[in-house]
């Protein structure tokens, strides 16, 4: 393994985040101990479920911090006006082709060129 990606989806709560990617962790560092491992802070999500993933990727980020991670903060690179981002995401917080291939870019140019 040459290094590994920890990525979420849209559906868990900040209330539950936390430990579920610790047992994410776990595994992989049962695997390999000393891969590197970086945390994508996902996406936002459209206005209705805004402040949810708000809080979700807060705390993801105060997890990844408390376990020493690097994070790819893809939430920040999206717009920061609410009606920028709606035009950029499905209404379940999925990115549509555009945000898509912005997430892609904000991945890619936080992977060093191997």
């Amino acid at each position: 393994m040459d290094a590994v990606l920890l990525s979420y989806g849209h559906v868990q709560t900040a209330d539950v985040i936390a430990a579920d990617m610790q047992a994410i962790l776990d595994a992989v560092r049962l695997q390999s101990p000393t891969v590197p491992v970086a945390v994508i802070l996902q996406n936002p999500d459209p206005t209705a479920s805004a402040d949810q993933q708000q809080a979700t990727v807060a705390a993801i980020a105060a997890w990844a911090q408390a376990q020493s991670l690097a994070t790819i903060d893809v939430y920040a690179g999206f717009p920061q006006n609410q009606a920028e981002r709606d035009a950029l995401v499905e209404l379940d917080g999925s990115p549509n082709e555009q945000g898509s291939q912005l997430f892609a870019r904000i991945v890619a140019d936080a992977l060093p060129l191997a």
